[in-house]
Parts: structure tokens; C-alpha cells; sequence
């Protein structure tokens, strides 16, 4: 997909690595969104996130926060402490986001293995089975402490290389993708206009492979990699370029944006962006003996009826749980693990276009 830049809003990702940040520089940038870490399942909240996001939101900037999820601790855990930073903070954070991108078991190791001073040691990884069920139950857990306004941060690669599993459950969730298409020198001071001149993605990150059966739902991008100092990130813009922190810096879908700017101060649930509210994400087949259509998102709950397999379903959303809505405004969910998307194929069945 060709980026239009019309369609998307720049957000720099902050934390503690830019204490002396001057949110007066962004503003004058025409930036209107960041980032901020909320914390590590490591160490717990970052130092500079309530200083950071409120120096942010005084000058009108809206803020999203992240939580770097740490597979060596307790996932339910995790999450609620997340939640518990962020209700203390008592600032509006609009959105939630798991960092999901820790692979190793050893830190040490991990840095000295990224500087090529010793080679992969397969004992230092995570099992990707492990990997899989924990960030799936952090995942699942800061849906139900956020409401559901919660998306992922990770890389194709961390799918594809350290946890292919997690390609069955990835659709049910916003997606926020690293991927760096071209880098600037690393340390590299340019001003806002010169960065935005020359460096801005042409296209939406590569997705192959990280979903098995059912689309995306890209929202933001990551298209630096702690590579460029930009005005905003330091005192002044002469300090910036000699001492600040190399930013990452993302875009977003004006459209997700938007709904933020229109949401309640915490996170509260919020509509789907993309498809109007009518029309379906996507159509898929029922593909086991038949499938419970419930009043719920949830096993337990009562059901409607039964549709027999080969019956095709429109989809208008999808929860963090992998239940997929069958109706646009009344309550009637289908388990997705039931379905299949639908493609065309030699049996006959139809395409997504002909199915529109």
C-alpha cells in the first residue's frame, strides 16, 4: 500500500532516554500524537513516563503509551501493573500497546551477541511455544484491564523467526509494525522539515507471513531505528543534535488517530477503524461440522444458533479473545478458530470480490 501523507500523523516514541525532552519543538513541527514508554515487566515504570507524558499533554500533544512486555516475570502480572501506573498517573492516556520483541533468556548474552563478539546459542532463546503462550496471556490480560483498547507493537521478524505460533491469533488485535525500509547514520541531527523531505516510508511494512488465515490490521508503523536526533528530543535544538538520544519515529492512520482524539480521557472501548460500521472486515467459511453463533464472546455463553459448514459469514469485528462479530449491531459472535477466510479455490469457492 502506498502511504499518502495526508492519511497518516507522525508520532515520536519517548522514554527515559530523553529526560530533557522539549515538546514546544514538536508542537512547532505541526506533531500532534507520541508515544510513551509506561514501563518494562523488568524494572517496572519507566522513571521519566509521568513527567514525559504530562509535558506532552500540557502543550496539547496526544499521548499513547507502551508497555514493553518481559516473558521472565508474571504475565497477568504484568498487565496489572500496567493498568495500576496507569489509573495512578491519572493522565489520559489514549491508548495501549504490548512491546512485544524479547526473544533471549539472557541478557548479557544478548548484548554481546548483537555486537558480534559471540555466536548464536541456541540455549539463550525462549521456546517458541513459551513465547507464544505467554505474550498471548499478557495480551489477553491487558485487553480485559484496558477494555480492549489495547494493540501490539512487533517486528515480521520476531513472527516469522522466534514465534510463528502467534500468526493464529495476531488479526484479533491493532497492529503497530517496526520495520525500516532505509536508514539515516545512525547519531544523524537534521531539523523536522529535512527529515520529512527525505526519509518518510513509501509503503506499509511487510507482512508476510504473520497471519495465517485472516487480514491485518495495520495502524501504525515504525519506520526508524534509534538512528536520527530531532529537534523536540532536547533542551534546544543545538543541544539536541550534540547530545540527545537517537529518536524512533512512527506513523499512524489518521482515521485510528481521529477516533482517539474523539474517545474519553482513559481507555475506553473504541469503534474499529476502517470499514464503515456496515461493512464487514471480511467474509470467511465455516469450515468445521457447524458453528455456534453466541450472544457473547465467550464459550459459556448462550447460543443463537448454528450455522453448517461451508455457510459464509460477514466478520465486523474481531476480539482480543479470537471471536469474530457476525452482525453489525446486534450481539452475535462465531469463534474465528471455526472459520476459514474466504478464498477462491479449484472446489469452486468464491473470492473475497465476489463475495463483496
Amino acid at each position: 500500500m502506498i502511504i499518502s501523507p495526508r492519511s497518516r500523523y507522525f508520532f515520536p516514541d519517548i522514554s527515559k532516554y530523553e529526560p530533557f525532552l522539549n515538546p514546544a519543538e514538536y508542537v512547532s513541527a505541526g506533531i500532534k500524537f507520541a508515544i510513551v514508554r509506561i514501563g518494562t515487566g523488568e524494572k517496572g515504570e519507566d522513571p521519566f513516563f509521568v513527567k514525559n507524558a504530562k509535558k506532552l499533554i500540557d502543550v496539547g500533544i496526544t499521548v499513547m503509551g507502551y508497555w514493553w512486555i518481559d516473558p521472565t516475570g508474571d504475565a497477568i502480572e504484568q498487565a496489572r501493573t500496567c493498568k495500576q501506573i496507569v489509573v495512578s498517573s491519572g493522565l489520559p492516556i489514549k491508548y495501549i500497546w504490548g512491546d512485544i520483541e524479547r526473544w533471549w533468556n539472557d541478557w548479557a548474552w544478548h548484548d554481546l551477541f548483537t555486537h558480534g563478539k559471540v555466536p548464536f546459542d541456541q540455549s539463550k532463546v525462549f521456546r517458541s511455544t513459551f513465547l507464544n503462550n505467554y505474550y498471548f496471556t499478557c495480551m489477553a490480560e491487558l485487553a480485559n484491564q484496558f477494555m480492549d483498547q489495547v494493540g501490539i507493537y512487533t517486528g515480521q521478524g520476531f513472527i516469522t523467526s522466534w514465534c510463528p505460533q502467534m500468526a493464529d491469533w495476531l488479526f484479533s488485535y491493532r497492529l503497530w509494525i517496526s520495520q525500516y525500509p532505509k536508514e539515516v547514520k545512525k547519531g544523524t541531527f537534521m531539523t523536522w522539515e529535512e527529515f520529512c523531505a527525505s526519509w518518510l516510508p513509501t509503503k506499509d511494512p511487510n507482512m508476510k507471513d504473520m497471519s495465517k488465515e485472516f487480514p491485518l490490521q495495520l495502524m501504525g508503523h515504525q519506520f526508524t531505528g534509534d538512528h536520527v536526533r530531532l529537534p523536540g528530543a532536547y533542551k534546544d535544538a543545538q543541544m539536541t543534535s550534540k547530545f540527545a538520544t537517537p529518536l524512533d519515529v512512527n506513523v499512524f492512520q489518521k482515521d485510528f488517530c481521529d477516533a482517539l482524539l474523539d474517545s474519553g480521557s482513559n481507555p475506553s472501548p473504541l469503534p474499529s477503524p476502517g470499514p464503515g460500521i456496515i461493512d464487514p472486515l471480511f467474509r470467511a467459511i465455516v469450515r468445521t461440522g457447524a458453528a455456534n453463533i453466541r450472544n457473547a464472546p465467550i464459550g459459556s455463553a448462550e447460543v443463537l444458533r448454528s450455522e453448517l459448514q461451508g455457510t459464509i459469514l460477514s466478520i465486523y469485528r474481531i476480539s482480543t479473545t479470537g471471536w469474530g462479530k457476525v452482525a453489525p449491531f446486534q450481539d452475535e459472535w462465531v469463534f474465528m478458530a471455526d472459520l476459514q477466510k474466504a478464498l477462491r479455490s479449484r472446489k469452486g469457492r468464491r473470492s473475497r470480490k465476489e463475495l463483496a
